[in-house]
């Protein structure tokens, strides 16, 4: 069976397991944007580094989100690692640092719902409790501009912002 992620009112995190034959399970493409291989072949590591090279110098005046995203997984292919961080190390970092995780989730342990780990992390995790540590108030400090203007995959669940950006 598959590994799917969901999100209940009360605890967070569900994982249940699923036939692969139901409806349910996601897209190829889907799962392949979010659960990249554990191991390349010496074709497919240039492949990707191929696509890393374009995505930078495509990217070089303007913010591109998947330079960081396929840095991030060739540089785990590679079993390298990386440090993720803003200005404060809350609020963006957050976002990047439970997006990581979640796709950890998925390419290693066949964890099915990144997206909705991602969520949960943010909802839940113990990233909220580090912006309570150091603002005093479990919310991240985008204001709703700001949300807008993430990346999709960057953006907190609503509930989860106070809507002013903290100094």
């Amino acid at each position: 069976g598959i590994l799917i992620a969901e999100e209940t009112q009360s605890t967070g995190l569900w994982l249940k397991t699923q036939s692969a034959e139901t409806k349910d399970t996601p897209a190829e493409e889907e799962m392949a944007a979010l659960s990249p291989p554990r191991w390349f072949s010496s074709k497919e590591l240039d492949d990707h580094l191929e696509k890393c090279t374009s995505t930078i110098e495509n990217a070089a005046h303007e913010k591109n989100v998947n330079v960081l995203l396929h840095t991030s997984g060739l540089c785990r292919s590679l079993s390298g690692c990386h440090t993720i961080c803003c200005k404060s190390g809350k609020d963006r970092t957050s976002m990047a640092v439970t997006l990581e995780h979640a796709k950890i989730l998925a390419e290693n342990h066949g964890v099915v719902g990144a997206k909705e780990v991602a969520k949960v992390f943010r909802r839940h995790g113990v990233r909220r409790d580090n912006v309570r540590a150091n603002t005093g108030e479990p919310f991240f400090a985008f204001n709703q501009l700001q949300v807008r203007l993430l990346p999709q995959c960057y953006q907190p669940p609503s509930g989860t912002t106070r809507g002013h950006v903290a100094a």
